[in-house]
């Protein structure tokens, strides 16, 4: 009974005793968020007046930005979700560790600080970690695995690891979690798509409908992987946020409505937005009695919750609850948190084995990425130091405990269960929440924030990271920091507090435990020499000695994975400087469209869909019709990506067998609309090998009246392109401009008056060998995208050193043209 009270803050008991004692009032409801009052509410849309202004003024004085031809969703992102996203700029020179090296950029260039070409001569400083993910601290390398993983890099490919070594990950980790079936994805959020594919597929094989019933708040990636499966014979539904009762109303509906149904019920094992964890006692009793499927997303939990590091479930045993694993039936974990590195499995048990093994097959069949060996290995060497795992799983719960009893304390109204990883507390409005953060930020703490659209614009938050490895005294000095400032931002209920009135634990080091696990780091030093003989490094310049020393000196740097999301951590040098050298690449782009922009993700697959997919979503101008246009041989996650959007009267999905036909098809659904707004979808290379011929198209677009035709957006696939065509192998639009030189679009567009926007788009996998994809286009439209696309606001980036690796492999093509051209195959490993 006290652990069930002790674990249930969210309905925290607050009493309250009158001067005399005699009586009690409880508040036994939930905390409740701190609203804000009417002043705040006209300073926040003054604030936000100003915030436009200020944007359009920076605008007209570049000289750059055609603002009044933006589409309005670009509109309101430039003006107001951009400007507040980048009033705090993060640019981090080192790994995630409890320290960020950052570079210290003026609040005045915030904006514009990913174009400039001097942005690394800046100084940097030291600010205390706690808006990084890396809960158990294993970005940082401990005894010989940096040793280790440089030795990898050297000795086998980059990507795919070996079949031999992937089986024997996964093997471990099946055994280590207890279940029957794992499959990896290349990232968190491709990850959730396939156990929702798995699911669905499971259902079909019974012939029975699906009901994906998805907890109101769960991440976007797993209301995407519902909505995309939910076509058919399937249908997705909400349920309230940990409500258990709204939970059962529902289970009990499509009980007498469609009592044949196959149910799954979708939730997370922390809710990174409040520090919850899911009611899993709850969901297993009701679980005995509907007999649904439960899917249990344990991103930020793997590595951060139970004695093991074995998610919630272990969480709710460690409290004495009755929550064996065996009962959750399908599961997916991130190594881009706890882990350090980057990417995700999907895992099942009993009948949902066989069909994840076939989707994984499927997947993988139609060229999607697979982990990095780097990554592999680092999988294994993590799970073979159990006991390090503990230590690190019971210094966050113990220090999770101290920092949600010292804000509590101080009057912050805690969102987040005690000893959580994540602990997440409002501020107010969205006003008050940028000005916080900036104040944390010069006081030296970096931590994440959430605004809309996660919350509204009343109820903000702020959301701190518990690391295992962060010391006492830096925890408390982060806490101290975050009080202060609340106090003088005059945060309702907080107050100061005594930092020494509780004395803090002393450090316990783990270098004895880490020396002890020096063995293991040698054992996979001996397995990756074994497999070193048959499996030799590719003969191609992404794995040239120049591509892997820059990788070996970026582990030294930044260690593996990124451990968060752009938006909420920052970006690592490594990242602007491929964007730089993307978005300066393509002058027949750049005369086109302008000044150009581009951005790295860490799954080509996710990025070019969700990408094509936001260029999609755009609203049509008034009184005109959107047609999007798609080639019915597409890969499929492009076809996937789109089935969210609603079709309707103004937006009409279009499909083309070859690009000859699309000025047909563009000129009889023309007829048939007042004005219209076109996004093509085009494979610039196909799988063979052969370039698009995009002449005729742009032709066809020139003379397109302006009545008819007022914008339209070419998104070109270049997946199979880069490092294959054009003189130096730079892909697609350098094998155009060598045909047509750099005005090709200029030229065969002429004087269009339609606004053609080019958005290329590509895949290191594909390219080099690496992993993830990129996108390139103009500013505005890149900007836009960064806020738009799943790919970068809801899914982890690239590993910094595969992003230094592309870097340099795409150096040498600008430098030297090509491995062969140049002699370059000598320099292979």
């Amino acid at each position: 009974m006290s652990k069930n009270t002790s674990e249930s803050r969210q309905f925290a008991a607050r009493s309250e005793e009158k001067a005399g004692g005699s009586e009690i009032r409880l508040d036994l409801g939930r905390d409740k968020q701190n609203l804000v009052g009417i002043w705040e509410k006209v300073r926040l849309v003054l604030w936000f007046i100003t915030l436009a202004i200020t944007q359009l003024w920076n605008d007209w004085l570049a000289r750059r930005y055609r603002i009044w031809a933006m589409p309005t969703s670009d509109l309101v992102t430039r003006l107001f979700f951009l400007p507040v996203a980048r009033a705090t700029p993060r640019l981090v020179t080192k790994g995630p560790y409890e320290h960020l090296s950052i570079f210290d950029i003026d609040p005045r260039e915030s904006t514009r600080y990913e174009e400039s070409p001097h942005v690394f001569e800046l100084p940097t400083k030291q600010i205390i970690n706690c808006a990084s993910n890396n809960y158990a601290g294993f970005s940082r390398l401990e005894g010989r695995a940096e040793a280790l993983i440089e030795h990898t890099l050297t000795r086998l490919p980059f990507a795919p690891g070996p079949s031999a070594l992937e089986d024997a990950v996964k093997a471990e980790l099946r055994q280590y979690m207890g279940f029957d079936a794992c499959e990896f994805m290349p990232s968190g959020f491709s990850s959730n798509l396939l156990a929702f594919r798995t699911m669905r597929a499971s259902a079909r094989a019974q012939a029975r409908p699906c009901v994906f019933l998805c907890d109101r708040d769960c991440h976007n990636s797993l209301l995407t992987g519902a909505i995309t499966n939910s076509k058919g014979h399937a249908a997705t539904y909400k349920f309230g946020h940990n409500d258990i009762t709204d939970l059962d109303l529902k289970l009990q509906a499509i009980k007498q409505q469609l009592p044949n149904a196959y149910v799954c019920v979708v939730v997370e094992g922390i809710y990174s937005l409040e520090g919850l964890s899911a009611p899993i006692p709850a969901l297993l009793a009701l679980k005995r009695v509907y007999n649904f499927c439960l899917f249990v997303d344990e991103a930020h939990s793997f590595l951060s919750m139970g004695h093991g590091g074995r998610g919630s479930f272990e969480h709710w045993q460690n409290l004495g609850y009755n929550c064996p694993l065996t009962d959750c039936d399908i599961m997916t974990c991130m190594f881009s948190k706890s882990a350090g590195c980057t990417g995700g499995m999907v895992l099942t048990r009993g009948g949902l084995a066989s069909h994840l093994d076939q989707q994984g097959w499927e997947v993988y069949g139609r060229g999607s990425e697979r982990l990095s060996t780097a990554v592999l290995v680092r999988l294994l060497d993590i799970l073979r130091k159990p006991a390090l795992i503990s230590w690190r799983c019971a210094m966050i719960r113990n220090k999770g405990l101290y920092a949600a009893r010292q804000l509590d304390k101080a009057g912050f109204r805690v969102l987040s269960f005690p000893g959580s990883p994540v602990i997440c507390f409002s501020v107010g409005s969205l006003r008050q929440l940028a000005k916080f953060q900036r104040a944390v930020h010069q006081r030296g703490i970096a931590v994440a924030v959430a605004g809309v659209p996660a919350t509204t614009l009343w109820a903000t938050r702020v959301r701190m990271s518990i690391f295992a490895t962060l010391t006492w005294a830096d925890l408390q000095a982060a806490l101290m920091i975050l009080i202060n400032t609340g106090v003088e931002h005059r945060i309702a209920g907080v107050k100061t507090i005594d930092p020494n009135a509780e004395k803090l634990p002393l450090d316990e080091s783990s270098k004895d435990l880490e020396a002890s696990y020096v063995s293991v780091d040698e054992d996979l030093m001996r397995l990756v020499d074994s497999l070193a003989p048959d499996h030799p490094q590719p003969t191609h310049v992404g794995s040239s000695k120049e591509v892997i020393h820059a990788a070996c000196a970026a582990v030294r740097t930044y260690g593996i994975g990124p451990c968060s999301a752009r938006w909420f951590y920052g970006s690592f040098d490594s990242y602007i400087a491929l964007e730089q050298r993307l978005a300066q690449m393509y002058p027949s782009l750049i005369r086109q469209v302008g000044p150009c922009r581009a951005m790295v993700c860490g799954d080509a697959d996710v990025t070019i869909g969700s990408s094509f997919a936001s260029r999609c979503g755009i609203s049509a101008r008034r009184l005109s019709t959107h047609l999007v246009f798609v080639s019915r041989s597409g890969p499929s996650f492009v076809h996937e990506s789109i089935q969210p959007l609603k079709m309707t009267k103004h937006r009409q999905l279009v499909y083309y067998d070859s690009a000859a036909e699309i000025p047909q098809l563009l000129e009889q659904h023309m007829a048939q609309h007042n004005r219209t707004t076109a996004t093509i979808y085009l494979e610039a290379v196909n799988e063979n090998g052969c370039p698009l011929d995009i002449i005729p198209l742009l032709q066809a677009i020139s003379r397109t009246p302006s009545n008819r035709l007022t914008d339209v957006c070419l998104f070109l696939d270049d997946r199979n392109g880069l490092n294959k065509i054009g003189p130096r192998r730079l892909g697609y639009l350098e094998h155009l401009q060598s045909l047509h030189g750099p005005n090709v679009f200029k030229d065969h567009l002429g004087a269009s008056a339609a606004k053609v926007d080019l958005v290329l788009a590509g895949s290191w996998c594909n390219s080099f060998g690496h992993q993830g994809g990129y996108v390139v286009g103009a500013s505005t439209v890149v900007e836009s995208l960064t806020w738009n696309s799943r790919a970068y606001f809801f899914s982890t980036p690239p590993m910094p050193l595969q992003t230094v690796m592309s870097n340099k492999a795409l150096a040498i093509l600008q430098r030297e043209g090509g491995a062969e051209k140049n002699g370059l195959m000598n320099g292979y490993i």
